[in-house]
């Protein structure tokens, strides 16, 4: 064989080893493109170790669950910014209107029916939180002395996200009776 058909050869394999690369690190790619896989049946996949307990919800209630995180994690970031500005009179509105706001159970009676009473009492934390926070700020507090009710709010979402794990199913399980 000459040099210059081995040469040709190597680079044909190493033509064939970029192919082969490039199909396994854009395979991932296109998945994720095209949306989130099906999810798995929570009874037959959990994670190695997981110890937090599963809370099955039906698509819609996921979206609800969610809006509230997100709403809770905007509010937050409000409160934090306004302090940061020097702007106290507007964290404590901000925290106010967070105290307020509707969680998951509020928002949809039947999902609160299926809330287990430590969610829902997180769920009071982080209300309690802001409420203790605007009412602080409102009394001539620093922002440094709001920090410990907003550390409640954000101590409850940790607690709640190390707790449980919100799985969506198409069909709810039968109630336990």
């Amino acid at each position: 064989m000459s040099q210059s058909q081995q040469h040709s050869g190597r680079l044909t394999q190493a033509a064939l080893g970029l192919s082969v690369l490039a199909l396994v690190l854009w395979v991932p790619v296109a998945v994720s493109l095209l949306g989130e896989p099906p999810a798995a049946p929570p009874t037959e996949y959990v994670p190695e170790g997981e110890a937090r307990r599963l809370l099955q919800v039906l698509p819609e209630e996921r979206e609800i669950v969610r809006e509230v995180m997100r709403e809770n994690v905007v509010a937050l970031h409000g409160v934090l910014s306004a302090i940061d500005a020097g702007d106290l009179e507007g964290a404590a509105a901000l925290a106010r209107e967070a105290a307020r706001s509707p969680g998951p159970g509020r928002r949809d009676p039947a999902l609160r029916e299926r809330l287990p009473e430590d969610w829902l009492a997180m769920g009071k934390q982080v209300h309690r939180g802001y409420k203790s926070a605007a009412r602080r700020l409102d009394g001539g507090a620093t922002g440094l002395e709001a920090l410990g009710d907003l550390s409640e709010v954000t101590g409850a979402c940790v607690a709640c996200h190390v707790s449980f794990r919100v799985v969506t199913v198409d069909t709810l399980p039968p109630a336990a009776e």
